[in-house]
């Protein structure tokens, strides 16, 4: 009932209720799109049923990232929608099913997000990100390598030295792990995806 935190797989990339929760709200468009092009009435069907309890699990999980990111599909999706007005309704009806059947501590948590000055899990994101910035200032072409978020280098380049932290943001961690170039090696392969796939839409349409 929502009680409990959802966690993926232990031991494994997917095991924390953030990584998960972030996973689970990506994979809501791939679900819609394949129920979407499905002619069996029973997979169909499945695959909708799979939507809607990934979509709880996604809540369950009790990441406030995982909550913005679903916020986001949702509204990405009722973009893409070609009923538009059923999709609002469907979406309508899900916020309150969430609104109705969530615990108290879970709405307590969610309220944080727009409480962060003083939330102190928050200002340990801030931290990091902080960190992540001085230190490809301090090595701006190689940044500090793979798993540099370690409590020595809090130590010497994080404001607040004890507060270490995983950085939670992949364009920070980039930054860090590899300074500047690296980041913009990674901003550049997601700007590349993007219009290939802006490409693609263009070309199947006129199709």
């Amino acid at each position: 009932g929502g009680a409990h935190r959802v966690y993926g797989p232990p031991r494994s990339f997917l095991g924390g209720n953030n990584d998960l929760g972030l996973a689970l709200a990506m994979t809501l468009p791939m679900l819609l799109y394949l129920a979407r092009g499905e002619r069996r009435r029973w997979l169909r069907l499945a695959l909708r049923g799979t939507f809607v309890l990934t979509a709880v699990a996604c809540v369950f999980t009790y990441s406030r990232g995982a909550f913005l990111s679903l916020l986001v599909a949702a509204f990405l999706m009722l973009v893409d929608a070609r009923r538009k007005t059923l999709a609002a309704l469907l979406i309508g009806a899900g916020v309150l099913a969430v609104v109705w059947i969530v615990p108290a501590h879970w709405t307590a948590r969610m309220d944080t997000i727009g409480q962060y000055e003083q939330d102190q899990s928050a200002q340990g994101r801030l931290n990091a990100w902080r960190l992540a910035w001085n230190l490809a200032l301090a090595r701006p072409f190689t940044g500090g390598g793979f798993e540099t978020f370690v409590p020595h280098v809090f130590e010497r380049y994080a404001p607040e030295v004890y507060d270490a932290r995983e950085v939670h943001s992949i364009y920070f961690e980039a930054l860090g792990e590899h300074g500047f170039p690296g980041l913009i090696l990674f901003l550049a392969l997601l700007g590349s995806c993007l219009l290939t796939l802006s490409s693609l839409k263009r070309r199947f349409a006129r199709e």
